[in-house]
C-alpha cells in the first residue's frame, strides 16, 4: 500500500511540470518593460480609460500599467489586435502564436484562457528576473489578442 501511495503522489505531482526559465528581458510594449521606471511624460499620448477593472495605476485605452511605490513598472497589458502599441519581443513583431514560440522557444505552458471565446494562452516565466509573460491567442486562427507582462 505504501509503495502504491508514493507512486500515486509522484504521478500527480509529475503532471504539473516545472516551467523552465526563459529570458523575458527583451519584451517591450511601446519601449516599456517590467522593472523600468515609469516616465509620466511618455504617457501623454494615451487616452484615459475606465474600461479596465482592478486598481491599476495607469489605465488607458491603448495600454494598462501598474507600478510599485518606486514607480517601477510591475504590470503591463496591451492588445495586439488594435495596433495602438508597438509590441516587440527580441526586436521582432509578432502576429501569431507560432511567432511567439519561434522567438521565445518551447519552455511555455499552454493553458485555456476563455473556452467560450476560444482563447488560450502561452505562459512563459523568467525565474531569474521574476517575470511572467502571458500571450493570449485565438484557437480559431492562432492570432495573438493580447499580452500581459507581470512580476511574479
Amino acid at each position: 500500500f505504501c509503495f502504491a501511495f508514493v507512486i500515486g503522489i509522484m504521478l500527480l505531482t509529475g503532471c504539473d511540470k516545472k516551467l523552465e526559465t526563459t529570458n523575458l528581458s527583451n519584451i517591450y510594449l511601446d519601449n516599456m518593460t517590467i522593472g523600468m521606471k515609469i516616465n509620466k511624460d511618455d504617457l501623454t499620448n494615451y487616452t484615459d480609460s475606465d474600461r479596465y477593472s482592478y486598481d491599476y495605476k495607469y489605465k488607458f485605452e491603448e495600454i494598462v500599467i501598474d507600478t510599485n511605490d518606486d514607480d517601477e513598472i510591475n504590470y503591463l497589458f496591451a492588445r495586439f489586435d488594435e495596433d495602438y502599441i508597438e509590441i516587440k519581443v527580441n526586436d521582432k513583431s509578432l502576429n501569431k502564436i507560432e511567432d511567439v514560440q519561434n522567438v521565445l522557444g518551447n519552455n511555455y505552458q499552454n493553458k485555456n484562457y476563455d473556452r467560450e471565446q476560444q482563447l488560450k494562452e502561452y505562459v512563459y516565466k523568467d525565474n531569474d528576473k521574476n517575470i511572467k509573460a502571458e500571450f493570449v491567442y485565438s484557437t480559431n486562427d492562432n492570432s495573438l489578442y493580447w499580452i500581459i507582462l507581470s512580476k511574479n
